[in-house]
Order: structure tokens, then C-alpha cells, then sequence
């Protein structure tokens, strides 16, 4: 199937960038801040993409004290970012991590892949709005269920939220329930 056809959406073997699109979404499912790892985040977005047939890569927006963040394991794409209803959350890569105007997003990530909506939704970052590390808040690297000491906690960005706050809002105890951000690559 030719990339650049728009019948191409939902098939594996496209990038979202020859596809001319990203898509992005918010978990269906939650976890404590023991997700496993940074590999084990991308792997849930990875799967709920699967589960739905939303053809591609995806990796979490999320970051360790290991050298993994959006900054450094992204695509930097120059196709916008999509919901899976279409609605454009981004222009490009440069535009997600751009929050000069003071609004990053042109619209929240509040959506699965499933188009099921979750406002208000608390999301596992540790990132900064221009997609570098929120250190050291990432639960133990993604690996404290809140059973072991609680400093530093886990960063949480607000999925309503289309300023920074969508990224990094607050710093919460690992225990608590939170979803991903999922970003096509």
C-alpha cells in the first residue's frame, strides 16, 4: 500500500510521517508508577495502538534518569499530530514542545484510541514541555509502586490542560492512578 494514499491509515508498514500524520492518544488503561520502565510505557501505547488497529510505531511520552525523554527517543516529525477523530493537537514536533504563545497544544490530549474521552485525566511524564527530563520525579525510573520510600515521586501532566500543565503539572506520590500519553513516530 502506498504511504502516501489516505486508506493507508490503518496499516503497520507506514510511517506517520510518509502517512502525512501522528496520531496521538491518551491510555485507556492506568497504572501506578510502576510501569516497568520506560520500555514497558512504550510497549502499553504500542499495544492499545495494536488492540484498536491503528497502524504504526508509538512511543510514551515519558522520561527517566537514564537518558530516556521525548527529546532524545522521538521522531522530531514535521506532520501534525492527530487524535483519532482528527483533530489536530500539534502542527509538528516543534509546535508540541513550542509554549511561547503561552498554549502548546492547539487542543488537548484527552482521547484514546478507542475515541473514548478522559478529561481531567492525571498522565505519567516526568517531562518537561520542551520534552527533555522533569528529573528526578519518575518514581525510581518507572519502577515504585509507592511501596518503597516515597521521595521523589512520579511528574504527572493534566490531559485538559493545552499549556505547559499538559506535561508537567505536579508532582504526586507513585501509588496514585495515571495514564500515558501515546505519540505515533
Amino acid at each position: 500500500t502506498d504511504c502516501a494514499d489516505p486508506n493507508c491509515e490503518d496499516t503497520f508498514d507506514c510511517t506517520c510521517e510518509a502517512r502525512g500524520f501522528c496520531r496521538v492518544f491518551i491510555t485507556f488503561s492506568t497504572t501506578n508508577g510502576d510501569i516497568g520502565g520506560v520500555a514497558e510505557a512504550d510497549a502499553l501505547c504500542q499495544s492499545e495502538a495494536d488492540d484498536q488497529g491503528i497502524g504504526g510505531t508509538y512511543l510514551a511520552w515519558i522520561s527517566d534518569s537514564m537518558g530516556n525523554s521525548p527529546d532524545t527517543n522521538f521522531n522530531k516529525v514535521t506532520v501534525p499530530y492527530r487524535l483519532v477523530d482528527n483533530t489536530i493537537v500539534a502542527s509538528d514536533y516543534a509546535d508540541l514542545i513550542d509554549c511561547s504563545n503561552p498554549e502548546c497544544l492547539i487542543n488537548s490530549i484527552t482521547m484514546d484510541p478507542f475515541g473514548n474521552l478522559h478529561p481531567d485525566s492525571e498522565v505519567w511524564t516526568a517531562t518537561n514541555a520542551d520534552g527533555t527530563a522533569f528529573m528526578p520525579n519518575n518514581c525510581d525510573n518507572w519502577t515504585n509502586d509507592g511501596s518503597l520510600p516515597m521521595p521523589p515521586g512520579g511528574r504527572l501532566g493534566d490531559s485538559s490542560s493545552t499549556d505547559s500543565n499538559w506535561t508537567s503539572q505536579v508532582t504526586d506520590e507513585c501509588n496514585i492512578l495515571g495514564r500515558l500519553y501515546c505519540f505515533g513516530q
